[in-house]
């Protein structure tokens, strides 16, 4: 199974409350690679976009500023979880056989 797939699976079942964030999460290396990449583009990229957009509205009750804040609510959420899921995350080398 590729990774982006592997990611898409574990951050929809820490959405449905499936995993305890407590819990290890088990990632190969290119796993927790793809969790970086994706959780540097969350804060660096969309976070800041969403940042100046906002910054050049100037009716705060507007649906495109109401909008912008629901987004951000929802990328700063994904990037916690990210967190979230690196610090409990135990790299594995998938190559080892037993």
């Amino acid at each position: 199974m590729e990774i982006a797939r592997k990611f898409a699976i574990i951050q929809a079942s820490l959405k449905e409350g499936q995993t305890s964030m407590q819990d290890e999460v088990f990632l190969p290396p290119q796993g927790v690679d793809h969790i970086r990449q994706r959780l540097h583009h969350l804060e660096n990229v969309e976070l800041a976009k969403i940042a100046r957009k906002l910054k050049s509205i100037s009716d705060h009750g507007s649906p495109a500023f109401i909008i912008l804040k629901e987004l951000e609510d929802e990328v700063s959420q994904e990037t916690s979880q990210l967190k979230k899921l690196l610090a409990n995350a135990v790299v594995v080398d998938n190559r080892a056989r037993v």
